[in-house]
């Protein structure tokens, strides 16, 4: 990889035919490597190992390569210029990355201020990001690959968030096995407003050797350019920097053992059963006792107040099981003598209607298969994602609706033309495929086709960093 490396970087030849011949499985092999390595120093607690470990990955070409990838090629703002206006999406861009990557040195860095934008929020306001530069993207990147595996084995077995190999069916799993039983439960639904832009900084960096704590802490101390206008935070961190998720979990990583009875001394005189679930800054309380729950609110709200965050009042309550409550798109629900009831959320299944509405109502001359392509990406991500719990109910609905909107939009596009007409030209008549809409190259899906499954993975407290557990992980993939 050396030869490689020289000849990417001092070579003016040939940019695309050295970045094409470089082996991304051996680059990631080795990054996993290094990474399975660090999890173990800290677990074993070798410090030194630990150190040297971090300085080599921090120094190694191979993660220099992972991170432009991933910043460049990979990420979902990959073509999301910061305040400089670059996106460096050529290989020459990439290469140029690389030189200053292999060039950085912590004590001369001065990350550029972070850009603020607004996105929609599904409740109709608007969610604040701060887009760091590529290049400040990329160092997050690096520091993030190295920090990870460390605090992959200290974080809590009950956070699912923007960790690696976990998500949302795992905190769904987990809910479901504390839900059920005889005795009635109630829930404690808590949300953080604002938590990104209002956690204290200091929350943050006691929880980072000395190191570290610098070059973060210039991430934080970054300036906002808000209609030209720039600021210095005092507070918060950038949601939208490639590093924030991991910090915003060590923040609250704290939170995690404390409030988990089975953890905490503090919290040994609550006798009945009571677990703490963490989604990103979403939390689940579940017990037996409502009054311990309302305990557990005052201790929450006063942990959070000395860091400068607070309760959404409006989304934080407490209620029965019988009530039912949302969390990350699905409604739970359990009725005495029932069975325990998992289904989409009615504002999960108001979005997706939206989607595919939008989509006939704005394209009402595109080709068909351009209308079938963009459906069935709503409609497969969609089903996919809820094929675990009792959806199909609101898969026939759902197909029974969207069979209709595709009839008026196929009549509307031919008012002159007969009924059958319209059915010749816009549906498959092969067998198994009756009444789909269909186009030159596909034919349009239906939310049943997607066949629920049983989610049968136990995540726990394993990490899928433990290089010790990699044939377990393994079999996670070939389950879902």
């Amino acid at each position: 990889m050396n030869n490689i490396e020289l000849n990417i970087i001092h070579t003016d030849l040939n940019f695309e035919d050295k970045w094409k011949s470089i082996n991304w499985n051996k680059v990631e092999s080795y990054v996993n490597r290094i990474q399975g390595k660090i999890f173990l120093a800290i677990k074993n607690k070798e410090y030194k190992k630990l150190k040297n470990l971090q300085k080599l990955g921090r120094k190694s070409y191979y993660f220099h390569l992972f991170s432009v990838k991933q910043v460049t090629m990979v990420n979902q703002g990959k073509y999301t210029a910061g305040i400089d206006g670059k996106v460096y999406s050529s290989i020459q861009d990439r290469i140029e990355l690389l030189n200053k990557l292999k060039n950085f040195n912590t004590e001369n860095y001065r990350p550029k201020p972070v850009k603020r934008v607004y996105i929609p929020k599904p409740n109709g306001g608007k969610r604040p990001l701060g887009i760091p530069t590529v290049f400040d993207r990329c160092i997050q990147m690096l520091f993030k690959l190295i920090l990870e595996p460390e605090f992959e084995y200290k974080f809590h077995g009950n956070s699912f968030g923007f960790r690696p190999q976990r998500n949302t069916q795992d905190a769904v799993e987990l809910i479901k096995r504390n839900f059920g039983g005889i005795k009635e439960k109630y829930i404690l639904d808590a949300d953080l407003k604002g938590f990104f832009d209002n956690i204290e900084h200091s929350m943050i960096l006691k929880h980072f050797l000395p190191r570290y704590q610098h070059i973060i802490n210039k991430w934080l101390k970054s300036k906002i350019v808000e209609n030209d206008i720039c600021r210095k935070p005092l507070k918060g961190t950038p949601q939208g920097g490639v590093i924030s998720p991991l910090l915003a979990n060590v923040a609250l990583n704290e939170f995690d053992h404390y409030f988990n009875p089975n953890s905490n001394l503090h919290l040994k005189d609550i006798r009945w059963k009571m677990i703490t679930i963490r989604f990103a800054d979403d939390y689940v309380v579940i017990s037996e006792s409502k009054q311990i729950l309302q305990r557990i609110r005052g201790l929450m709200e006063k942990y959070f107040s000395k860091n400068g965050l607070q309760f959404n009042e409006k989304k934080t309550k407490i209620v029965e099981r019988s009530k039912g409550f949302n969390f990350l798109g699905f409604h739970f629900i359990k009725y005495p003598r029932s069975y325990l009831k998992v289904t989409p959320s009615k504002s999960s299944m108001r979005k997706v209607k939206k989607h595919i509405k939008e989509i006939l109502d704005t394209n009402k001359q595109a080709k068909t298969d351009a209308i079938i392509y963009r459906i069935n990406q709503i409609l497969r991500g969609w089903a996919m994602y809820y094929r675990y719990c009792n959806a199909y109910q609101f898969f026939s609905s759902l197909d029974n609706l969207l069979f209709k909107w595709i009839w008026n939009w196929a009549k509307r596009r031919h008012p002159n033309k007969g009924r059958k007409w319209v059915v010749n030209k816009y549906y498959s008549s092969e067998l198994g495929n009756r009444w789909r809409l269909k186009g030159e190259y596909w034919n349009l899906m239906k939310f049943s086709d997607i066949k629920r499954r049983k989610y049968l993975w136990r995540v726990g407290s394993m990490s899928s960093m433990n290089p010790e557990l990699h044939e377990v992980w393994s079999k996670k993939i070939k389950l879902i």
